[in-house]
């Protein structure tokens, strides 16, 4: 299926919360992205990241924001809300190459200096990784540094953060199964995220999605 032809009601399944709906669409979808996010790209930004790692970190977004998208459900208004999305995500790449250059290389060109929004990004591109597998040998390395972390943490903080973010299950939908309050689960979840962040920080560097300007819906 192609953008072009992607429906209408698979827009609005997707929207709707339909993860099978989101996949296919996004799919239909990733070789006009990658395209579009090619042509905007400078020259020396290819040699510290790839088209492909962008449209990763595009897909973090959408499936975050998804239910923002309002109406007309047709490609053409998807496709403008997608590629700006994927504009800000490429700039937000530029910005961090910029200021990589600027610390004379011997810096960190990533980490988490940021909120616990970084550990769920990280665990955002774990979950896209583990639906569409990246190509770029980067990306893999920092799922497989998220996942060994992950393994790390005592077995409820990790079902609760495993449930809730990379399922993308509701909090009362993981208390229910957990046996719990929905207030304990949250404090399992940042229990686990905090914990993430000290085994990720202790880790040697690994790329992690820079922070993200919120798209307008529709």
């Amino acid at each position: 299926m192609s953008s072009e032809h992607a429906p209408q009601d698979l827009i609005q399944a997707a929207v709707e919360g339909r993860p099978d709906a989101l996949e296919k669409l996004l799919l239909a979808f990733h070789e006009p992205l990658v395209k579009h996010i090619t042509a905007g790209m400078p020259p020396d930004l290819l040699s510290f990241c790839s088209p492909e790692d962008i449209a990763q970190e595009t897909y973090i977004v959408v499936a975050r924001e998804i239910r923002t998208f309002l109406p007309p459900f047709n490609p053409h208004a998807f496709a403008a809300w997608l590629f700006k999305i994927a504009d800000h995500r490429r700039s937000a790449m530029i910005q961090t190459q910029r200021a990589a250059k600027r610390g004379g290389g011997n810096a960190r060109r990533w980490g988490l200096p940021g909120p616990d929004d970084d550990v769920i990004n990280l665990l955002e591109l774990l979950a896209i990784h583990t639906r569409t597998p990246s190509r770029s040998a980067a990306r893999r390395e920092t799922v497989e540094l998220v996942r060994t972390a992950l393994a790390k943490l005592r077995d409820a903080p990790r079902t609760a953060v495993t449930s809730h973010y990379i399922e993308g299950r509701p909090i009362a939908d993981v208390a229910a199964a957990m046996n719990r309050t929905e207030g304990a689960v949250l404090m399992l979840c940042n229990r686990g995220l905090k914990r993430l962040r000290t085994l990720l920080d202790q880790s040697r560097p690994y790329p992690a999605p820079a922070p993200h300007s919120p798209p307008d819906g529709g």
